[in-house]
């Protein structure tokens, strides 16, 4: 049986996700943060509308990470390479095709691409299934523990961008003391991706917005689970 195809067009697609989020946030972060021609409605933005958009650049990157997963998960398990050529070792075997791969993760046979989902959202979950598959779980166990707690907060972030529940709103009210100590009431998530620290992020990281880290975090992430 031949490999599969290289993955560069699932890695090549999560870096142009990347690099439009980056765009859109460095065209608005200066509002985000309030200038007196946003503030004074000189600009054709309200501060608060920015940091939305930068809420929603985070949410689309995070979505757009999980997608990126997902295609490295399914197409290893088929025979795919990375663009540096490097293969995980299948514990299982190679899958005949993508759907195969498909109804081997999700442990259904029913399992129809575009009809059917896979839940990536937990990196625990993933590396888990990911030890049942690949050999010590690798390359998707080779992140940090720092890197799991990050993308774990990243996950509670998008999602109290996208949901109003009690749950996102108490789980978000929890990492943003994380992040930020003094939090007010009303504080949203565009307000913390805008707020700079190394908070979390550890002492060795310069200083800059969280947005910023946690898109340097995905980048990294990227590079562990399909190296170019």
């Amino acid at each position: 049986m031949s490999n599969k195809p290289a993955l560069i067009s699932a890695r090549t697609i999560f870096e142009k996700r990347l690099q439009s989020a980056m765009n859109l946030y460095c065209y608005v972060e200066a509002i985000a943060n309030g200038t007196w021609d946003s503030i004074s409605g000189w600009e054709p933005l309200h501060p608060r509308q920015a940091q939305k958009i930068v809420a929603l650049c985070f949410m689309d990157i995070v979505t757009g990470l999980e997608d990126f997963v997902e295609s490295c998960f399914i197409r290893y398990l088929a025979g795919s390479t990375s663009p540096n050529g490097y293969k995980p070792s299948l514990r299982c075997g190679q899958t005949s095709s993508i759907l195969h791969a498909y109804q081997l993760a999700s442990g259904n046979p029913a399992f129809k691409v575009g009809s059917h989902y896979i839940q990536w959202q937990s990196w625990k979950d993933v590396m888990e299934a990911a030890k049942v598959f690949f050999e010590k779980g690798e390359p998707f166990s080779l992140l940090s523990p720092l890197q799991r707690d990050r993308l774990l907060d990243a996950t509670k972030i998008r999602n109290r961008v996208a949901h109003a529940s009690a749950k996102c709103k108490k789980d978000f009210g929890v990492i943003s003391r994380q992040h930020v100590p003094k939090v007010h009431q009303g504080f949203n998530a565009g307000q913390l991706l805008i707020d700079k620290s190394s908070k979390c992020f550890g002492n060795t990281v310069p200083t800059r917005s969280y947005f910023m880290h946690y898109w340097a975090l995905f980048e990294s992430a990227a590079q562990i689970i399909c190296p170019k």
